[in-house]
């Protein structure tokens, strides 16, 4: 077995402008601050794309590559950023905006005015409207609801732990043929930083302040660099008959189940470990995010949810799979494989302790008999938690391709990763008037 680190990117960058400005602070900064350094920062963010014809590790075999996220389900379709102050339960800002074909904001500039001097929690969710309200919330008819109640200068007690522990997945079944949050057709990304914001005009780099009025600080301008985390894994069945006889034909491959999933996975990622790390020295109290090129990181280690069950997702005609015909395609050579695809699904980022035949795969040949294909190299995730514990993992935010190759003696597969590219959000003003946060 042939193991890599999985490097499937956060899938967003941002990029917050911040100015300092000289309003009075109702609450003393954290930490202290003299009155020079007090006042609202100003945060911005502008959309655009980026990275549109990378190829992947899977088109070439090269582990640094990244692929492009898909339009539509894949795409963002609306952006909700939380700033909580540093108690964890003070609502300093929530916004929701809709997003342009482009993933362009529309009719939002995307600025929060926000204390200086503190140490924030940012929440970023993309996609709201695929997520559940979270089991012990009740009395709202969705997500949104839910989270537009998040007014600015209310405080809601333990709400950093109900966002940490709020999880979604597969329902009670054992057996899932539906790729997770298909039904509302679109795929949710989610993030949670700690960002500080500037102390003193030095921090900051306009290395030309634009004059203030009388009594106002001159502007200076603090960037932080984040991302968002697309909240599945995705996988994409591909079926290699190269190596196959010639004269062999009409039998079908009718399904394929990938085995040993995990139900349930948290919205936001929970205790996950990114290389290059999330903050810069690994220490998100100092709220410095590390700013990677391309933000390309991938994830080495993960949570999920103590209470999960093992799912088998069935990708069958009833889940959109079309039959696949058992023989060589014309043409067909080493070199030239003529790969059938199939998918993708999408599932909950999964985590199984080592050795219990989780990730096996399995094809099922004219709806009758199911076949297990030998592993080869299944570049799956391994690593040991802090109880020593040995886990394989899948983690969110990856695309697996499953390569499925039959020849006359058998059936064999492997997974090849293929990281996502990033979008880009960057500083670039001007898109609109902004929309009040509540």
């Amino acid at each position: 077995m042939i193991l890599h680190s999985l490097r499937h990117t956060a899938a967003a960058a941002l990029t917050l402008a911040a100015m300092a400005l000289a309003a009075c602070s109702s609450e003393a900064p954290s930490p202290a601050a003299s009155e020079e350094t007090r006042g609202d920062v100003t945060l911005r963010l502008k959309v655009s794309t980026d990275g549109a014809g990378t190829t992947s590790r899977a088109d070439l075999g090269d582990q640094d590559g990244y692929e492009p996220g898909t339009t539509g389900f894949e795409s963002v379709a609306t952006l909700r950023v939380i700033i909580l102050r540093p108690d964890g339960k003070t609502i300093e800002a929530n916004r929701m905006v809709h997003m342009d074909a482009d993933m362009r904001p529309l009719n939002d500039n995307l600025e929060f005015s926000v204390e200086s001097n503190e140490l924030k929690y940012v929440y970023l969710i993309a996609n709201e409207s695929a997520l559940p309200i979270p089991a012990d919330i009740q009395g709202y008819a969705s997500t949104g609801e839910w989270l537009d109640t998040f007014t600015k200068g209310k405080e809601y007690t333990d709400i950093t732990t109900v966002l940490a522990n709020w999880t979604a997945g597969f329902d009670a079944a054992t057996v899932a043929k539906e790729s997770l949050f298909a039904k509302a057709g679109r795929l949710p990304m989610t993030e949670m930083f700690r960002v500080q914001t500037i102390k003193k005009l030095s921090d900051a780099g306009a290395p030309t302040p634009t004059p203030g009025t009388p009594g106002q600080i001159a502007v200076q301008v603090q960037e932080a660099r984040l991302f968002l985390t697309r909240a599945a894994a995705k996988a994409t069945f591909r079926f290699d008959f190269s190596n196959y006889p010639d004269n062999v034909s009409g039998v079908q491959v009718t399904a394929v189940r990938l085995n040993g999933l995990s139900q349930m996975e948290y919205v936001f990622p929970n205790t996950t470990v990114y290389s290059p790390g999330k903050y810069v020295g690994g220490n998100e109290d100092k709220g410095e995010v590390n700013s990677v090129p391309d933000n390309e990181r991938y994830i080495t280690s993960f949570a999920s949810p103590e209470v999960n069950s093992i799912m088998d997702f069935l990708f069958d005609g009833d889940a959109g799979f079309a039959p696949v015909d058992m023989k060589k395609p014309a043409g067909a050579s080493e070199t030239d494989k003529k790969l059938i695809v199939r998918g993708p699904i999408y599932f909950p980022e999964s985590l199984s302790a080592k050795d219990t035949k989780a990730y096996e795969v399995e094809v099922q040949l004219d709806g009758g008999d199911w076949l297990t294909a030998k592993p080869l190299t299944t570049n799956i995730l391994e690593f040991t938690d802090k109880g020593g514990v040995k886990h394989q993992a899948i983690s969110r935010n990856t695309h697996l391709y499953i390569d499925i190759k039959f020849t006359p003696t058998g059936i064999t597969w492997q997974a090849i990763e293929a990281p996502y590219n990033t979008v880009t959000l960057d500083p670039i003003f001007g898109l609109g008037p902004n929309i009040s946060d509540r």
